[in-house]
């Protein structure tokens, strides 16, 4: 079995742990840091270039391939596109989709983002 920092969201805190990620309701870490040295985990939102972007783990379609893995829902103005996430790249950490509720709602309907607004 493979074991793996994880987090989980009890309602009210994240709970960070060592487990298995095959675990219902955890959010597994692909294993590096945003640029703040913070561990980044699934369902993190990141700044990313010119997008906020979420991190998700499983199938995505990408250049016509259907991969498993690590990806990015990267939003930007009107336009959703779909990113492998690579590890060598420069994110930011902004919140994540339980303690950001608001955040995460402007970023699903495409409403305007002030990304400083949300920073700490």
């Amino acid at each position: 079995m493979f074991f793996e920092p994880i987090r989980t969201w009890d309602g009210s805190e994240m709970n960070h742990l060592i487990y298995s990620w095959e675990s219902e309701g955890s959010m597994g870490s692909p294993g590096c840091s945003d640029i703040n040295d913070n561990l980044i985990y699934e369902n993190d939102i990141l700044k990313y270039k010119k997008y906020i972007s979420i991190l998700k783990r499983g199938k995505f379609s990408y250049n016509g391939k259907i991969l498993n893995g690590w990806y990015l829902e990267c939003y930007y103005k009107d336009n959703k596109v779909i990113s492998p996430f690579y590890q060598n790249d420069s994110y930011e950490v902004i919140g994540n989709i339980f303690k950001n509720k608001d955040l995460y709602n402007k970023i699903k309907l495409r409403e305007e983002v002030r990304i400083d607004d949300f920073v700490g």
